[in-house]
């Protein structure tokens, strides 16, 4: 398979940092935007939503990256991902759309934007949390302070993350009486995702609402939607 350009950059930036070998001694590696930004941007070069996206040296190596302030991040075995499986052996509910609706057009979802609005307004989302919800939280936030342990998977072992004001982003946000549902959405059908597209934003509102934060991850693929509650 051919290099990429994700791919070229990171090789240039392993050989120049010696970035293996920081791994193999101390279990990680932090590297910052401005490192980054000297062979390709940043922003292009550490989003990797699924195990499919990441680039050669990181799957070759069983390594993911991970934001821990607004410009640095730490490189590791990570068990980063989660996978995910779908119940085939579950019907599908058929859900009929508002009539009333026409700004919204259910035969082309093109966006996650769109599949949320589209299980919003058909009742889905109420009904997953058993009460009513309405729509408060989306974009981009400020992670603020906290710690947490990762499992190494080379070790076996929890390894301990300071996070410092990270960005995290939330596809939509949905407050009930009883609790806060927090939803990460793509419209494909995935095998696996970066957890931490979801768990920087529970930590984040976990302590800025009284009430529980709930996981979930949506995904929307031949018209139907598919909820996986994530247990933290």
């Amino acid at each position: 398979m051919a290099e990429n350009k994700n791919d070229i950059a990171w090789k240039k930036l392993f050989n120049e940092l010696k970035i293996l070998n920081a791994i193999q001694k101390t279990g990680s590696f932090k590297i910052s935007s401005k490192q980054i930004n000297q062979h390709r941007e940043s922003r292009l070069m550490t989003k990797f939503n699924h195990t499919t996206n990441l680039p050669k040296l990181f799957s070759d190596n069983d390594l993911s990256i991970l934001p821990i302030s607004r410009g640095e991040y730490l490189i590791g075995p990570f068990e980063a991902y989660t996978k995910l499986e779908y119940q085939k052996s579950l019907k599908p509910k058929i859900v009929n759309f508002p009539k009333n609706i026409q700004s919204i057009d259910f035969s082309n979802i093109y966006s996650e934007a769109a599949a949320l609005n589209c299980s919003f307004v058909t009742g889905i989302i109420n009904e997953i949390a058993g009460e009513i919800c309405l729509p408060t939280l989306s974009g981009r936030m400020s992670t603020s302070e906290f710690d947490y342990s990762i499992k190494n998977k080379t070790t076996s072992k929890n390894f301990n993350i300071s996070v410092s004001d990270s960005q995290c982003e939330i596809d939509g946000g949905y407050e009930c009486k009883s609790s806060l549902i927090i939803i990460e959405a793509k419209n494909y059908l995935v095998d696996n995702f970066l957890i931490r597209q979801l768990y920087y934003p529970y930590r984040l509102w976990e302590n800025r609402v009284k009430k529980p934060v709930i996981p979930v991850f949506l995904t929307y693929s031949n018209n139907i939607f598919s909820f996986f509650y994530l247990r933290i």
